[in-house]
């Protein structure tokens, strides 16, 4: 008997056993065997992170080596000023210091008592000549031997101002003539002695220097020549300005002579160091000499 036909007679038999009633349950019939085990299923879905455990107890104290030293931290503000500390010890005695520049001329003192009478002389004659500007002269210098100097020829209380020739000699042929004297024998001259006192100012620069100087020219006419060495009467050394006012004045010792009917010419000049600028020495210019009779 197929199979199909069993199961159609149980069919029957079961239908007929039941009536109408087609929900009627027959006997359980005995457990089947267990079926394999199917396959696992899909790993579900990642359930919610839970809450932070309590804090586990300290661990044991470690034995690392120390680790390096950290950088230097940023300076700190300024701090408040202490105060003022005890007087120290008082230091050594520093070097003296150089020599500081001549200040100007003081005014003159006044005149003082006439002296005792001297003691009569050797039988040498001797006598003074003077010379004055009478009214404010000027003198300037040069920038090179080839340019000509401006001088000032003072007489007794009469001046002019002349140019000193490229061979140093002076012509008052165009005048003042009578701005030298004449030596009526002849003489040595002993002593030369200069003054000036400025009128206007002069300012020099670092560096420079201008100096105020005095001669004798002598002349049997009017084209004169300088006799002796020049008389350094001042050196002014920059940086200064020479005030108007400035008194300054010198004397040497000299030995001139000089022949019977000569003419005198007492001569300011002024030179510098400077290649480049011109200085203009204006004032009052006086002079005077001592000399000797044969």
């Amino acid at each position: 008997m197929s199979f199909d036909a069993v199961r159609l007679s149980e069919l029957r038999q079961w239908l007929s056993g039941c009536g109408d009633n087609y929900w009627c349950k027959g006997q359980r019939g005995k457990r089947g065997h267990r079926g394999c085990r199917g396959p696992v299923g899909p790993v579900g879905p990642v359930g919610a992170e839970g809450s932070v455990g309590p804090v586990g107890p300290v661990g044991a104290t470690g034995f690392g080596l120390p680790g390096p030293i950290g950088p230097i931290g940023p300076v700190g503000g300024l701090g408040l000023i202490g105060p003022i500390g005890p007087v120290g010890p008082i230091g050594l005695v520093g070097p003296v210091g150089s020599v500081g520049s001549v200040g100007p001329a003081g005014p003159v003192g006044p005149v003082g008592v006439v002296g005792p009478v001297g003691p009569v002389g050797s039988g040498i004659a001797s006598a003074l000549f003077k010379f004055s500007s009478g009214n404010p002269v000027t003198t300037s210098t040069v920038l090179s031997p080839s340019v000509l100097a401006e001088v000032a020829s003072i007489g007794d209380g009469i001046s002019s101002e002349n140019t000193l020739s490229g061979g140093g000699t002076i012509d008052i042929t165009n005048g003042p003539a009578d701005v030298a004297g004449v030596v009526a024998a002849p003489i040595t001259v002993a002593t030369i002695s200069a003054t000036f006192s400025t009128t206007t100012a002069l300012i020099i620069a670092a560096g420079t220097t201008v100096t105020l100087q005095a001669q004798l020219y002598t002349s049997a006419n009017n084209v004169f020549s300088a006799v002796g060495s020049p008389l350094t009467i001042a050196t002014f050394t920059g940086p200064t300005t020479v005030l108007p006012g400035t008194f300054v004045q010198a004397s040497a010792a000299v030995a001139i002579p000089i022949p019977a009917n000569q003419r005198l010419l007492f001569v300011f000049s002024a030179i510098t160091n400077s290649v480049t600028q011109v200085f203009s020495v204006t004032g009052y210019a006086s002079g005077g000499i001592s000399f000797t009779l044969p």
